[in-house]
């Protein structure tokens, strides 16, 4: 395996990726994805009211690009059926899906750069094509934008656990307000629900107890300089910058690499969906909590240690399962499925919270290995929650993978 921290400019790994290959088709994808980003953002500041669509918006881009794309193409299965027939251009089949939701989502804030974005790409088509191109596109983000708006109902209001009179932290856990999308894949957000946290009374809670007591503490003394490396670096990492190398050094076409995008943002959005719905059935107590309150547990084997801290910062929600470690295992699957490393190849991991510090992995099951473990050693998750959460991540994937994109036989 490829280890060790390595410091570089993150311009450098931008040169590296756009040089690394002669067609430049996949850069289209991430093209739009930027402008997403960019409108966006213009849209909040000028008090642009957000709706469930837009909190999914940028699935639904991945999703409407590759359906654009594969509609004419038809090299895949698709996610969604009956669209019209008639446009002859991939590639603008997908421009105009991606100009035509971030209209319809951001409005004048969208405007300029999807028109300007639009004119570049459509230079050399005949008005007959951009017509039917556009066409397409219509039907596509009606269908897109219905389903990342979509809502199952309402979720009960969340009631903090307490006693009458007796003070409790008031802030809500911030993934609530998502609990009632309609899954992309799933059927429900409940279908991936894992079985439950160990019974305190068990074995299996002792120990992991008391792992992640000693090795997660701040101060631990079995911890290792690479584990609090590890987990430090895992806490904030991004699957997009592993598809652009990829895409970049496989010559990826734009239907191809908005496939693999589809394919990531559906199954990550999903493992997220089923993650927080599991969280807010279970409602566990996170280790900083478990370990200063372990006298309540009924057991001799876990101790009270009254001033225990965890290494990271502990999040404000529910411990089980892991919400890293199921994401991780999403992006793991997909990728394995889409790509494989040579002999020798390695892939660079790095987020836009620390671009200048890079680690490369040879194994794109590290990805979701190595989230899980350091979200152990920064003493915010216990083992149990790690590997139920991977299951979910790794269910996740392959529903979507089941539900669409495949290669089609020619016929």
């Amino acid at each position: 395996m490829t280890r060790g921290l390595k410091w570089a400019a993150a311009a450098v790994l931008g040169v590296a990726i756009a040089g690394s290959a002669c067609a430049d088709d996949w850069q289209d994808v991430f093209a739009w994805r930027e402008i997403q980003s960019e409108v966006s953002q213009r849209y909040i500041e000028a008090g642009g009211q957000r709706t469930p669509a837009h909190f999914r918006s940028s699935a639904a881009l991945d999703l409407a690009m590759f359906s654009a794309a594969n509609a004419v193409a038809k090299r895949y299965t698709p996610y969604f059926e009956g669209l019209p027939d008639g446009a002859t251009d991939a590639d603008l089949a997908a421009h105009h899906a991606a100009a035509a939701l971030l209209t319809r989502l951001y409005g004048d804030s969208a405007r300029a750069e999807t028109d300007a974005r639009l004119m570049a790409v459509s230079e050399g088509h005949t008005p007959e094509a951009r017509v039917a191109a556009s066409r397409l596109a219509d039907a596509v983000v009606d269908l897109t934008l219905a389903r990342a708006g979509a809502t199952i109902g309402d979720v009960p209001p969340y009631r903090p656990f307490t006693t009458a009179g007796r003070w409790v932290p008031t802030e809500l856990p911030y993934f609530r307000g998502a609990l009632n999308a309609r899954p992309w894949v799933m059927a429900a957000s409940s279908d991936l629900r894992p079985a439950g946290p160990p019974a305190l009374d068990s074995e299996l809670w002792a120990e992991n107890f008391n792992e992640v007591m000693t090795l997660g503490a701040l101060g631990s003394e079995v911890r290792t300089e690479e584990q609090t490396a590890e987990a430090r670096f895992w806490v904030s990492k991004d699957w997009e910058p592993l598809v652009r190398q990829l895409a970049a050094r496989r010559e990826l076409d734009l239907l191809d690499t908005a496939r693999v995008m589809a394919l990531m943002s559906l199954a990550t959005s999903d493992a997220g969906l089923a993650t927080g719905e599991a969280k807010d059935h279970f409602q566990f107590w996170r280790p900083i909590t478990a370990i200063r309150n372990a006298d309540l547990d009924g057991r001799e084997d876990t101790a009270v240690v009254a001033d225990w801290a965890p290494l990271l910062n502990t999040p404000r929600h529910p411990e089980y399962p892991c919400a890293h470690c199921s994401y991780g295992a999403a992006v793991s699957a997909v990728l394995t499925a889409s790509f494989t490393l040579e002999a020798g190849e390695s892939v660079d991991v790095y987020a836009e919270d620390a671009p200048e510090l890079i680690e490369a992995i040879d194994d794109l099951g590290d990805f979701s290995r190595r989230m899980s473990m350091s979200r152990l050693y920064g003493g915010v998750h216990y083992r149990f929650s790690n590997e139920d959460a991977e299951e979910i991540g790794r269910t996740a994937a392959g529903l979507a993978l089941a539900r669409f994109g495949q290669p089609v036989e020619a016929d």
